[in-house]
């Protein structure tokens, strides 16, 4: 989240959903993987993907 290019991009809006939530939802749809966890040491990351129904 502290990147100096693009401060807080993993949840930056696109299409109205934050980014990290498109990159979960393609990797779940892709069916290639039996469990999708999302590694971070960000609360703000955790809370959005386990809002979602994820793993974090």
């Amino acid at each position: 989240m502290a990147s100096s290019r693009f401060p807080g991009k993993p949840l930056a809006p696109l299409l109205d959903m934050p980014l990290i939530l498109h990159v979960w939802h393609r990797c779940l749809l892709s069916g290639v993987f039996s469990r999708i966890i999302v590694a971070t040491c960000d609360a703000e990351i955790r809370d959005c993907v386990t809002s979602a129904g994820g793993e974090a």
